[in-house]
Parts: C-alpha cells; sequence; structure tokens
C-alpha cells in the first residue's frame, strides 16, 4: 500500500485545526479551497482527510467509489501543508504532515484496488486523451493567443 508510506505524519497529526480555519495564528490566508465552497464537513478538510486514511490504514474503512470521490476533491494544492506547522524533527525538520502526498498515496491505492475513478476525473482524463486539455478544447481553438 502507497499509503503506508505516509504512516509517521498519518498518525502524526493531532486534529488542532490549523489547517481548518481560514487563518493560521501567523495571520496569512491558509485554508482548503474545498472546505471553503462545501458545507464544511469534516471529509473536505485536511483534518478529515487524514482521519479517513488513519481509518484506511487500520482497516476499518474499505477502499469504496465513495471513498474515491472525497480522495479526488483534494486539489493537491499544499495549503494544508504550509499552514500546519507539525515537523518530523527525525528527518532533518521537514513538515511531517504532506496531506497532498498522502491523497496521491490514497489514490494510487485506490487506482490499485480497481476502483473506480469518480464520473469527473473520467471527464478530465477522456478531455485530456482526444485534445490534449481537460476543457476538451480543439488545439486550434486555444492556441489563437498564442505569437
Amino acid at each position: 500500500m502507497e499509503l503506508e508510506k505516509h504512516v509517521r505524519g498519518i498518525y502524526g497529526c493531532t486534529r488542532c485545526g490549523v489547517c481548518v480555519h481560514k487563518y493560521n495564528p501567523w495571520g496569512t490566508k491558509k485554508v482548503c479551497p474545498i472546505r471553503e465552497h462545501t458545507a464544511g464537513l469534516e471529509p473536505y478538510s485536511s483534518r478529515g482527510r487524514n482521519q479517513i486514511a488513519k481509518a484506511v490504514l487500520e482497516g476499518t474503512l474499505p477502499l469504496s467509489s465513495e471513498l474515491a470521490e472525497v480522495a479526488y476533491r483534494c486539489l493537491l494544492c499544499g495549503n494544508c501543508r504550509v499552514a500546519c506547522g507539525a515537523l518530523d524533527m527525525e528527518n532533518g525538520g521537514k513538515p511531517l504532515i504532506s496531506q497532498p502526498h498522502q491523497m496521491k498515496a490514497l489514490r494510487a491505492d485506490l487506482f490499485a484496488a480497481g476502483v473506480e475513478l469518480p464520473e469527473a476525473v473520467n471527464m478530465f482524463c477522456n478531455a485530456i486523451e482526444k485534445a490534449a486539455n481537460v476543457f476538451g478544447a480543439p488545439p486550434a481553438e486555444r492556441a489563437d493567443w498564442l505569437p
């Protein structure tokens, strides 16, 4: 399992909520854009996705299409990583919790288990395959602005 490579960060989360709040203690805005534009449900925050990863590792949450919907909602922007102050002192003081890397690992595990991708992801993949861009626009139409 790819997710097992992130066990220190997953179990290192204290659920303090700095990754959830709009402003961190230093006054800079670092918030999950997905959580900000949803009803604020826990699975759409870094803290909640971390709990999901922990449940997958412990075997209490099976890999499923519902889980894939949550895993693929993460934009991998890294705001949560920047907001989190947890450092891995055994690894040179690097950030302990790297939610983007954890979500990539969870996605890899979902794919390896044969879990069906969310429809939106399939739509993007098909557009990239057919037109070489996520919008599905023909190359001639989107390259007009290039010199």
